[in-house]
This record gives C-alpha cells, sequence and structure tokens, in this order.
C-alpha cells in the first residue's frame, strides 16, 4: 500500500529537483504534521488537500510463483497545495525572487516534460496544475503579506493484497463459450 508519507518523500524530492533546475537552494517542508519544527524563510511548503476515490475499487487474482494471490486496486486522485514563502523588503531591487515567482517556477517544472517523466518515474501522473493564485492576509502584527500557491492534482494507484490467502486454486482456462439466442416475441 502507497502510505500518504511516500507520496511527500516523493513529492518533496521532486520539487527540489524543480528548484534546484533553477539554481534554488531552498527547503521544502511537509506541513500539517503533528510536531512542526521552526523554519524560516526561504521555503516551499506542501498541504494535502483531499483524496478522492475515482471509478470503482477493482479485484484481481493471478498466480504468483505457484500461489494464487488476490489484489485490490483503487484510482486515488490526491489534491496537494503547493506555496512558498520568501521574506523581503518592498525596498529589494526588482531582480530579487519572490515566493510567487518560485511557484510559479515549481507549477512549470511539473508542467515540462522532464517534469512529467519524473512523476511517471515514481509512479504516479499528474491530472491537474490550478492557476498560480496570490491570496493576501494580515500578520499577527498587522503586516500585509502574501500566500503564492498553486493546486496539483496528483494520480496514485492503491494496491492492496489480501492479508490472507483466501483463494484455493484456479480452474483451467476457458475454451468455448455457447451463445444463447432469444426469440423475439410478436
Amino acid at each position: 500500500m502507497l502510505t500518504v508519507n511516500q507520496i511527500y518523500k516523493d513529492l518533496i524530492a521532486l520539487t527540489k529537483t524543480a528548484l534546484q533546475s533553477q539554481g534554488l537552494n531552498w527547503q521544502v517542508i511537509q506541513t500539517y504534521q503533528q510536531t512542526m519544527g521552526n523554519f524560516q524563510p526561504p521555503f516551499v511548503m506542501l498541504h494535502r488537500l483531499t483524496t478522492t476515490n475515482y471509478g470503482f475499487q477493482f479485484g484481481k487474482d493471478k498466480d504468483v510463483a505457484g500461489s494464487p494471490k488476490h489484489t485490490e486496486n483503487q484510482v486515488e486522485i490526491q489534491t496537494y497545495q503547493i506555496e512558498a514563502c520568501y521574506r523581503r523588503k518592498p525596498s529589494d531591487n526588482y531582480t530579487t525572487i519572490t515566493g510567487a515567482d518560485v511557484v510559479r517556477i515549481i507549477a512549470r517544472w511539473f508542467m515540462s516534460d522532464a517534469g512529467i517523466q519524473a512523476v511517471r518515474e515514481k509512479g504516479y501522473n499528474i491530472l491537474r496544475i490550478t492557476e498560480v493564485s496570490e491570496e493576501f492576509y494580515t500578520e499577527v502584527n498587522d503586516i500585509y503579506q502574501v500566500n503564492p500557491h498553486f493546486k496539483m492534482q496528483l494520480v496514485a494507484l492503491q494496491t492492496d493484497q489480501a492479508p490472507e490467502n483466501k483463494i484455493k486454486g484456479f480452474i483451467g482456462k476457458v475454451k468455448e463459450v455457447e451463445q444463447l439466442k432469444y426469440e423475439e416475441e410478436n
């Protein structure tokens, strides 16, 4: 079974690759955990927002090394929010990178050929990446901040194997199927 922390681990590694492709060495952290460290900007945060099952769960029986096994599969669509935090003074010169710049870099990388290939190598697919949004909020000290972020929908196939083998064996292959004919009533 694919765990939430495994997906986070993979997404953190992919996000670091996106940042390093532009020469940025920022921290990438998983948020919404029971214990949080005190992180200093600049950093990128990943939040898992929703997990939705897509379609129906389906099972499969197959012979693995002479022993029948039963697996259950379910396609999940998981939505993540990726945001960047970088404190800067409005007086910084215009060439200073912002959190919004970094979020756009990451979103573009995930949509690039290299990003899609890297995601698929980890066993996932990207369903959709939303627009970059920059929402303002007020800090405790009445300082306006911006929260640049985008949402990404990741497709993952969850596979669970039966905890105990309930299949006793396979019956031989079907060789012929008789087609039944129904007469129309007049």
